[in-house]
């Protein structure tokens, strides 16, 4: 099965709207997920979709940090080292999780991709 970490803090109306959309993924699809975020937040979207622990391969990754759509994308990942987009491309780094699914700032994405993962030889430029 495969393990995706979702930045739970990342986009519009977040996390309701993740923690929502992940509830109905493990309840549709055959994939383990790891919600990246506030802890507390997470947990009570996860109480209000009527989530029950154990029936699905649902899990929370405390990042106590947001990075907002207004955040420079290099300043936010070098300063919130806590934040779900790091902390979710750390899990990405380590083997942890095979993917990292995010909503949120798009420049903060890239920027933690190039600087936590690198580059790989013979890729200039990264792509969405």
């Amino acid at each position: 099965m495969i393990k995706i970490a979702l930045d739970g803090m990342g986009g519009d109306r977040a996390p309701a709207e993740i923690v929502k959309g992940a509830v109905e993924a493990t309840r549709e699809q055959r994939v383990e997920l790891v919600l990246v975020g506030q802890e507390e937040a997470i947990r009570q979207e996860l109480k209000l979709n009527k989530y029950k622990p154990g029936k699905s391969p649902l899990s929370i990754v405390e990042a106590s940090e947001i990075v907002t759509m207004d955040d420079h994308p290099t300043s936010a990942v070098q300063q919130k080292k806590d934040s779900s987009i790091v902390v979710g491309m750390n899990l990405l780094k380590n083997g942890d999780v095979s993917a990292l699914v995010s909503a949120g700032n798009t420049g903060a994405v890239m920027a933690a991709a190039f600087l936590i993962l690198g580059n790989q030889e013979g890729i200039e430029r990264p792509a969405l």
